[in-house]
């Protein structure tokens, strides 16, 4: 795999630490917080099926997705507060809101900033964007965007790898480097959790619905 960097990055971490976790929530809240958020997708698909206008339809899809979808009890609350901070704000409609709460939500795979790049194929033909993470102070730990099943990991030889996670719904998220693997195929990752160790660059890609998309437009 080839990669030519175009020159932007991206500063979602300033400080390069990870917040402090918080304390995990009970298992009855967590059960409480998923019941009223599928409570309120189901009302949201209810209330959509009986509209039958172009934006209803793509909010639709959107729960729809949204079901589909490995999700913390995190997206879930940041999810719902944003759609209803939007309406609250009158900057989006009801369906508007909807639909990006059911978007997915990236967090990013490594600490520090990451430069946008392009993955390019034996025959120069582009194959999408990544963001590629490079190590500050000798090694970077790499994390699950979000929650999901990891479909396998590689050994590409010479100490690289690969591990691929898939999200639901066709979205699907790539780590590459030269490390550790601390996963294996088949088991449940939560967002956030710590999937490898790299000793260079980490190049992070992203495909929804088998199409490379641009993780940056994920980041939350």
């Amino acid at each position: 795999m080839m990669v030519r960097a175009r020159g932007r990055r991206t500063s979602k971490r300033h400080s390069g630490q990870r917040p402090t976790a918080r304390k995990p929530l009970e298992k009855k809240q967590v059960l409480g917080l998923q019941i009223l958020f599928c409570g309120l997708l189901l009302l949201a698909v209810l209330t959509l099926q009986r509209l039958d206008t172009p934006a209803a339809r793509e909010a639709y899809g959107s729960v729809k997705t949204a079901l589909t979808r490995n999700v913390t009890v995190q997206d879930m609350k940041e999810g719902l507060q944003t759609a209803w901070e939007t309406v609250q704000a009158g900057g989006a409609s009801v369906l508007t809101a909807v639909r990006e709460a059911g978007t997915l939500r990236l967090t990013a795979p490594a600490d520090g900033d990451a430069v946008l790049a392009a993955s390019v194929n034996a025959a120069g033909q582009d194959t999408g964007n990544m963001l590629v993470y490079t190590p500050q102070n000798g090694e970077l730990q790499v994390y699950a965007a979000a929650g999901g099943t990891v479909l396998e990991t590689m050994d590409l030889g010479e100490g690289a790898f690969l591990i691929r996670i898939s999200h639901g719904n066709d979205a699907i998220t790539d780590y590459q480097g030269t490390g550790r693997i601390y996963t294996k195929p088949f088991e449940k990752v939560k967002k956030g959790q710590l999937i490898a160790a790299a000793t260079g660059d980490l190049f992070f890609s992203l495909s929804m619905d088998g199409v490379p998309a641009n993780p940056q437009d994920y980041l939350r």
